[in-house]
This record gives C-alpha cells, sequence and structure tokens, in this order.
C-alpha cells in the first residue's frame, strides 16, 4: 500500500516507503531465571503516565528471550541508548540470546556491560538514562 506523507512545502506525497522517524531508541536489560542477563532493542517505549506514578508503555516481541525474563521477574532496566550504541544494533536487536552470547559480542564491540549495585541486571556503559521498569 501507499503512504501519503507530509514534506516541507507540499502537503502530502505519495511515497513507497515510511518516512524516516527520529525516536528515542532503548535497550531492556532483563534477568534470566539463569542469573544471566539479557537485552534487545527497544523503540517502542514511552511514559504514559506521570501521578501518581509514573508509567511506561512498551512493546516486546513474544517468543523472545526478553519476553520470557520480563514476564517471569516482571521487572527489568531501560536504558536509553546514544548515537554511539548504533553497533549493537544487530547484536541486540537482531539475534537472540538462545543462538548468541550477546554479552561477549557486546564486549568484543567496546561495551562491556557493567554491575550497578542499583539493580539485578548488568547494564551497558555510557546510556543517557537508565529506567526501572517494575509490573
Amino acid at each position: 500500500s501507499r503512504l501519503r506523507v507530509a514534506t516541507e512545502g507540499f502537503p502530502l506525497q505519495e511515497t513507497e516507503a515510511p518516512p524516516l522517524l527520529n525516536v528515542p531508541v532503548y535497550s531492556l536489560a532483563t534477568l534470566g531465571e539463569d542469573g544471566e542477563t539479557n537485552m534487545n532493542v527497544l523503540t517502542y517505549a514511552s511514559p504514559v503516565g506521570i501521578r501518581p506514578a509514573r508509567l511506561w508503555c512498551i512493546s516486546l516481541y513474544r517468543k523472545t528471550k526478553t519476553h520470557e525474563n520480563f514476564m517471569a521477574r516482571r521487572s527489568g532496566t531501560l536504558q536509553l541508548l546514544t548515537e554511539q550504541h548504533a553497533p549493537l544494533t544487530y547484536l541486540l536487536g537482531g539475534q537472540s540470546r538462545r543462538d548468541v552470547d550477546k554479552a561477549e559480542e557486546s564486549r568484543a564491540l567496546g561495551f562491556e556491560w557493567q554491575r550497578d549495585d542499583a539493580v539485578e541486571e548488568l547494564l551497558l556503559p555510557g546510556c543517557t538514562a537508565y529506567i526501572r521498569l517494575v509490573l
């Protein structure tokens, strides 16, 4: 199907490709029953409430290790990625923890996961923000 998008100076133009969006990119760190951290790439995350408590809406693919871990433990740490994390996109977003050691591959790319006493999961270094999510 064709999309109609607004462009500067023109109300609508037809296009085959969706428009480029500039949205925050997150990684959700979760802990498995084996005590190992898993991470993914998450672009569908948005705060949806402020009071009485800040609520977040996130979208996870089912049948993934991240979904399995998050639903079992009912918690995880949302990490707001920066442009420097771009090399991790395929590793965290296109590969499964069931097939790849994401921690080791991430380390090889220069992003060794780090411990923080505030959470159970290991975390990526250099994120703009770390947000604890609890169901």
